[in-house]
């Protein structure tokens, strides 16, 4: 019996050390296009996120119709909250002189104007090219609201790799934040 214990325990143990580590990776904030005049404060409210976009696995398109998940490559935060935040970067980059955070979050400021964003697709369609599509409506302080606007943003990865896929969909992501940021000017 004890035989069988040290065996067992000696295959969980190699079972153990054999196992691949994920690897993890991150939305970044791109460059835009050039600043224009918002509101002084803008807040962005929590990203509404397609259920199956909503794991913490990196979601690929096999076809029109199957997806692929692997554990082996995760994103490094809940995917909504990580495009909230990597859209803050970007509108405070594209908007001149306006303060903008996540509503969520413990900056407790009445803003000028919320974003609101809601995705229905952000991964690869069969053609290989990243797609991030939904729709933005910007509310106002005075209750006026612009939108909801559809957004349809593209961009081809470099490569095959995971690394390649989260670096086209950040640009995928600046793109759609180029056309936010026109949103909440418009005032």
């Amino acid at each position: 019996m004890k035989r069988r214990g040290a065996l067992l325990a000696g295959l969980a143990l190699a079972a153990c050390g054999s196992t691949p580590e994920p690897r993890v990776f991150t939305l970044v904030p791109m460059p835009g296009a050039a600043p224009v005049a918002g509101p002084s404060t803008v807040a962005v409210r929590s990203v509404g996120l397609a259920k199956y976009l909503d794991r913490p696995q990196i979601v690929r398109s096999a076809n029109d119709v199957e997806l692929h998940v692997t554990d082996l490559e995760r994103w490094a935060e809940p995917l909504g909250d990580m495009i909230g935040r990597v859209l803050v970067d970007n509108l405070s980059q594209r908007l001149r002189n306006a303060r903008v955070f996540q509503e969520s979050g413990p900056v407790s400021v009445t803003p000028a104007a919320v974003v609101e964003l809601e995705v229905s697709r952000f991964d690869l369609d069969s053609s290989g090219t990243v797609r991030l599509q939904g729709q933005a409506a910007v509310r106002r302080a005075n209750g006026r609201v612009s939108g909801p606007v559809p957004l349809d943003a593209a961009a081809r990865p470099a490569g095959t790799g995971a690394a390649d896929l989260a670096r086209a969909m950040s640009e995928a992501l600046g793109t759609a934040s180029d056309r936010i940021a026109t949103l909440v000017a418009r005032g």
